[in-house]
């Protein structure tokens, strides 16, 4: 006998009922091939199984389970069946390979579902399961597992050794956390945590590199931060989720990450909303142009990602005030740059700048700027009209002179500036002396020759700050004694 199988499915429709004779003959038709025959049962509105084509068959389902060699049964479905727990013969079906409990009322799973080795689906959506046993752990061979809608606070790190499964449904559920064990999971595709009380997640989930959905939406404890664990992960991955910002305003967000592709936030009222978003230490290589739709950000970080562009979009965050792009790959800023009018704050520190646009002056608002360690040669004139700034940052630039022009910053109170061989001291010194509101210099040089030492003569300057250089104690000695009229910090 051909080892064929065939699935029968019980339906309560009394008026349906076949004569014992009919059904019989009907089974024996369908021996040799695949056939979906149907048969009642008054007892079970559905249940289906799957049988060796040889397997005795009565009219009433539930005996036939009973008293059926439960080694012929593969397939098994005893969904929306009112059962307060998996019936005991279930757990003596070594070769089911797919088992569906889903839509009872079932609680507690028995330490004998490790019997069910053969099992590659296990379907247990919405019951009442509080917690797995860690026997679970031995069904090796599964490669779905749905526990959606369930009251699961904590899963066992067990769940790891199921190293086989491609998808896991855990939606609608109580988890606080994951177990770090989830990342032994390597051949798994589809992670869905929606609906769950989630406050963060174990770093080893960015190891799963086969992962390409993770639905995080839905857990109102998850914090931005969170999703800084997979920004060295390469493998394509989409991961929706809704995260909370410092001001506890949930807000949805797709992380798309293709090779540090991209990040895109989605439209909804709780971002609108927000003020100030974080998104430093990402690897973010684009910025969606849904950026715009923020057009409540007053703060914006994007510190330390591999930005090399701006979306336009970002010309609508017309409120932002304090804008940091450092350490990232720009190399030069976009038109829209000026549209932000309100800027107070912009850092660009750690970029590969040669030139600033022309946009620049528009940012009359701005009283801090970061441009060190860039490429710049000279300064523009569209800085010079940036007349309210009062810190600005030039060092770890190639700067060689200052403009006459540069005394215009007339309220500018902290400059930072590198000098060093090719700089024209001569130059500086005069620029300094009549900028009456500066008060502090840091200076960042390879040389105590280097040092400008004429501005120990400049009666406006009370401040120099050499932190981050390299002097010998002989140096700063001889520093302390030419600079005895300011405060100096090494």
């Amino acid at each position: 006998m051909k080892n064929i199988f065939f699935t029968i499915a019980f339906f309560s429709l009394s008026s349906l009922l076949f004569a014992q004779t009919d059904f019989d003959k009907f089974m024996r038709q369908g021996k040799d091939e695949y056939k979906l025959f149907n048969y009642v049962s008054a007892k079970k509105k559905f249940q289906s199984a799957t049988i060796a084509p040889d397997a005795p068959v009565e009219n009433d389902a539930d005996d036939w389970i009973k008293k059926c060699d439960k080694k012929l049964v593969s397939v098994l479905n005893l969904s929306n069946g009112n059962l307060n727990d998996i019936p005991d013969y279930v757990y003596h079906m070594p070769n089911l390979t797919s088992l569906d409990l889903s839509n009872n009322n079932i609680s507690h799973i028995k330490s004998k579902i490790c019997n069910l080795t053969n099992l590659r689906k296990l379907n247990l959506e919405e019951n009442n399961i509080y917690k797995l046993p860690v026997e679970i752990g031995k069904i090796t061979k599964l490669k779905e597992l749905n526990l959606e809608r369930n009251v699961i606070k904590n899963l066992p790190s067990e769940i790891g050794k199921l190293d086989k499964l491609t998808e896991l449904n855990l939606k609608n559920n109580k988890l606080n956390t994951l177990p770090p064990e989830i990342a032994n999971l390597k051949n798994l595709i589809k992670l869905n945590v929606f609906g769950n009380k989630l406050y963060n997640l174990p770093k080893q989930i960015a190891e799963l590199d086969k992962l390409i959905l993770l639905d995080l939406n839905n857990n109102p404890n998850l914090e931005v931060e969170t999703l800084k664990i997979f920004a060295s992960k390469t493998s394509k991955t989409v991961i929706y989720t809704s995260v909370r910002n410092a001001q506890n305003n949930n807000f949805n967000v797709v992380l798309i990450n293709v090779d540090f592709f991209n990040f895109l936030i989605l439209d909804n009222e709780n971002a609108k909303k927000m003020t100030k978003l974080d998104l430093s230490n990402f690897n973010l290589s684009k910025l969606s142009k849904s950026i715009g739709q923020l057009n409540n950000l007053i703060q914006l970080n994007l510190d330390n990602n591999k930005l090399s562009v701006l979306p336009k979009e970002i010309s609508e965050l017309t409120n932002l005030s304090i804008l940091i792009l450092s350490n990232n790959n720009f190399e030069y800023l976009q038109k829209e740059i000026g549209e932000l009018t309100n800027l107070s704050q912009l850092v660009l520190s750690n970029n590969r700048l040669d030139y600033l646009p022309n946009e620049l002056k528009k940012l009359t608002n701005l009283t801090n700027l970061d441009l060190s360690k860039n490429k710049l040669r000279s300064i523009s004139n569209e800085l010079i009209n940036l007349t309210n700034l009062k810190i600005l940052n030039l060092s770890g630039n190639q700067l060689t002179n200052l403009p006459i022009e540069f005394v215009k910053l007339s309220n500018l109170t902290e400059l930072c500036i590198t000098v060093n061989a090719k700089t024209n001291k001569e130059n500086f010194v005069p620029i300094l002396e009549k900028m009456q509101n500066l008060k502090k210099i840091s200076i960042e040089t390879d040389n105590i020759n280097n040092l400008p030492f004429e501005i120990a003569k400049l009666t406006n300057i009370t401040e120099l700050d050499l932190s981050g250089n390299d002097f010998s104690y002989q140096d700063k000695e001889k520093i302390r004694k030419n600079f005895s009229n300011l405060i100096v910090t090494f």
